[in-house]
């Protein structure tokens, strides 16, 4: 399979994502914890794989990148080991990736209660 799309976010690999649910909710956990540290911050996606976990990088507003992490949520011990190419070119904020969990978590479908 080939490489996600140079511009890919998080929204646009959904139905690829092995586990949507808990890798939203690493993404959220990361956001949070940067927030508290760089104000706003945005989130990019490793392109070099096929989507399923990818690693992911957190920038400031201004877009430069403070930290990346892997699919498991633990900080690579330096990011600018990383090519930066390996990025995708657009982001997605806090609000933006915590409506996809939402919408991810509305449209699951529900367990019936008939046994």
């Amino acid at each position: 399979m080939p490489n996600l799309s140079a511009d890919a976010t998080i929204a646009d690999i959904m139905s690829s994502l092995a586990t949507p649910e808990d890798y939203l909710r690493r993404v959220i956990g990361t956001f949070y914890q940067m927030q508290k540290a760089h104000g706003n911050v945005t989130v990019r996606i490793g392109v070099t794989g096929q989507g399923k976990m990818p690693h992911y990088r957190i920038d400031d507003a201004a877009g430069h990148p403070i930290q990346a992490f892997d699919y498991l949520g633990e900080p690579f011990p330096d990011y600018r080991a990383v090519d930066t190419e390996a990025w995708s070119t657009r982001s997605m904020t806090f609000d933006g990736v915590r409506a996809l969990l939402a919408e991810h978590m509305s449209v699951k479908p529900r367990r019936s209660s008939h046994a």
